[in-house]
């Protein structure tokens, strides 16, 4: 059985830096006519900074509202970076920054070797009623009107376009909501990662049926025709109320999209593409989708995807449209394994349409909706009894019907080794299906230290510099120690192995002062402390 090249994969996805300046920008302090070159001499504007960058520089972006009145991107990105210096726009540690774009994109790409982190971007469908999209310039009800960007815009548009096409771009970390247009699109671009980001109520506006991840016409730029090369990413996202209230006019003013996840046209076959099929793999795993008016995710005239450890939650929430949590449509050679599909009431789990050869469905889990075209031997049907449901808390429970029911390889496809919040998969002796592996204890409310069940201490706390755990254990015993962030995110791990009696780890603090957790496994025995860096 060949497995796909997660070597490459390492590599491919870590930003490395050798030289470049670094930028800041400040809203409420800085300056255009300053250099940029530190906190004290920030410029005030995004646009002003971008006018800067070339390979290997860094801009820090600090607290602030960014806006503008001309409708322009607020970061409009065409210089590139190289494979060992990349471009970084990234908020100043420990701050947020929101950049709250009026036009038809918040962020604008064009640039090769290029990392976008923390940013909050903002659109406008807050200001817009729906009246006023539905007769908005273009639209089926008024297809002469003039086009506007406030009902269309991106948050982040990834745009190859061009003779010179787009490739590695790094999207992570950020927050993306309320934009009439599509969270994140691109556009025939290749070698794109999209991680650890939050995507809500976007897509609402626009004439042009976005969803909340759109890749479309993905285009080979290495020449590459390995189709077990894994050369996208889409990961850890969490999707949640992007839809269509606006039909599409140039599909028989229907609702179509509006999805969480769509991967579209990867063989090239639309508006006169002349890049021809697209050869590398396409990774979806880990992302929470839910609540989206289309699908959760799915394939379109695509080929060479995996989805994988997915959880998908009643999506399909247009009225008009029925076709699944996630399901390949006319697409071939497409893997579909150790996902959670509960569909609407009367809705369809799942569909089939026109798809081709290699399409892999199996150790899925099925709950709630109607019918399942597709299913497997090894799929299930039952309720995944989700941590809490009224709060969105997608975690399983423990009698959850999903725990140890995935597999760890399916048709040369590998399951993720990590799941939503960071940690290790499995955690027993199989993978769990869905975006979370089940724990024992996880998370902040679970954690327990009383002396009749602690496995360690840890001191001093607060610590500066490092802290030191003593941790009981026998011979033989595996133990992993774990630094998170609060939102279980993991930032540290290292396994040992235990001697007879207690075991000392030095834990080096060289972390953002703040509370994070600090989590020691001995098998399936979990304990989780607070900690204090100062």
């Amino acid at each position: 059985m060949k497995l796909f090249k997660f070597a490459t994969l390492f590599f491919m996805f870590f930003v490395t830096k050798s030289f470049g300046a670094t930028y800041y920008v400040d809203a409420a302090n800085g300056g255009d006519t300053r250099s940029g070159l530190s906190v004290a001499l920030a410029v005030k504007s995004l646009f002003k900074a971008a006018e800067k960058t070339v390979a290997g520089d860094t801009v820090f972006v600090m607290n602030g509202t960014y806006t503008n009145t001309n409708g322009n991107p607020l970061i409009t990105e065409t210089s590139s970076g190289t494979a060992t210096d990349w471009i970084v726009w990234t908020n100043y540690p420990g701050h947020t920054p929101v950049l709250n774009f009026i036009g038809w994109q918040g962020i604008y790409i064009k640039g090769n070797y290029i990392e976008i982190n923390g940013l909050t971007i903002r659109g406008q469908s807050a200001n817009i009623t729906l009246t006023q999209a539905l007769a908005q310039g273009g639209s089926c009800a008024n297809p002469s009107g003039s086009l506007e960007g406030k009902y269309n815009g991106n948050g982040i548009y990834v745009d190859g376009r061009t003779n010179t096409r787009v490739h590695h771009i790094n999207v992570k970390n950020c927050t993306i909501y309320e934009c009439g247009g599509g969270g994140i699109q691109t556009i025939q671009t290749d070698f794109i990662t999209i991680e650890n980001n939050v995507i809500y109520n976007n897509a609402w506006y626009s004439i042009y049926a976005p969803s909340g991840i759109s890749m479309y016409q993905n285009w080979n730029s290495d020449g590459s025709t390995d189709t077990n090369l894994i050369k996208n990413i889409i990961r850890n996202n969490k999707l949640y109320g992007n839809r269509m209230y606006v039909p599409w006019p140039s599909h028989s003013c229907q609702f179509t999209d509006g999805n969480g996840i769509i991967i579209d046209d990867t063989k090239n076959t639309q508006n006169g593409s002349t890049l021809g099929a697209y050869k590398g793999r396409t990774l979806i795993y880990n992302n929470i989708v839910y609540n989206n008016g289309g699908s959760g995710i799915h394939t379109f005239q695509s080929e060479h995807v995996d989805i994988i450890n997915n959880t998908a939650f009643e999506n399909s929430q247009t009225p008009e449209i029925d076709n699944g949590e996630i399901f390949p449509q006319n697409s071939a050679d497409v893997r579909i394994f150790n996902n959670i599909l509960v569909a609407p009431a009367g809705q369809k789990i799942n569909t089939n349409m026109s798809n081709g050869t290699g399409i892999v469905y199996n150790y899925n889990l099925h709950f709630g909706g109607g019918t399942a075209a597709l299913t497997g031997a090894n799929t299930k049907t039952g309720n995944p009894l989700f941590k809490d449901l009224a709060a969105f808390d997608f975690q399983l429970s423990t009698s959850s019907p999903a725990i140890n029911a995935g597999i760890s390889t399916l048709s040369g496809s590998a399951a993720p080794t990590t799941d939503f919040a960071g940690l290790v998969r499995p955690n027993d002796v199989a993978h769990d299906m869905g975006a979370y592996e089940f724990q024992v204890s996880t998370g902040i409310n679970d954690l327990k230290s009383s002396k009749n069940n602690s496995i360690f201490n840890l001191y001093p706390n607060p610590a500066i510099d490092n802290a030191t755990l003593n941790i009981s254990a026998i011979s033989g015993d595996k133990l992993t120690v774990s630094l998170m962030n609060l939102n279980g995110q993991e930032i540290y791990s290292k396994s040992i192995n235990g001697i007879d009696g207690e075991n000392k780890f030095v834990l080096n603090l060289n972390y953002q002062k703040g509370l994070y957790l600090v989590k020691v496994s001995k098998g399936l025995v979990t304990q989780t402390e607070l900690l204090a860096i100062k």
